[in-house]
């Protein structure tokens, strides 16, 4: 299993109050690479045209897990313990 990670979101639905364009720039960005095992947070910042800006933050966990079938039940092995 690899070390790491690509992970993926949709960009944050930003609008203002006079409707006009919101740039939105997330840190790291969608499609970034994370490493396994691990939990990072992630910046979005809007701006608007008059400089206006606002951010939010959310948290990217990235897991390590097998699946293994044994006698009719899937019994779930975290790979970071072994």
């Amino acid at each position: 299993m690899s070390p790491e990670s690509q992970v993926s979101w949709d960009d944050p639905d930003v609008t203002d109050n006079l409707g006009n364009d919101v740039d939105v720039v997330c840190v790291p960005q969608s499609g970034s690479v994370f490493q396994n095992a691990n939990t990072e947070t992630v910046t979005c910042t809007a701006t608007d045209d008059a400089g206006n800006e606002a951010s939010c933050t959310f948290l990217v966990s990235v897991g390590m897990y097998c699946y293994v079938f044994k006698k009719l039940r899937w019994i779930i092995h975290d790979l970071t313990d072994l």
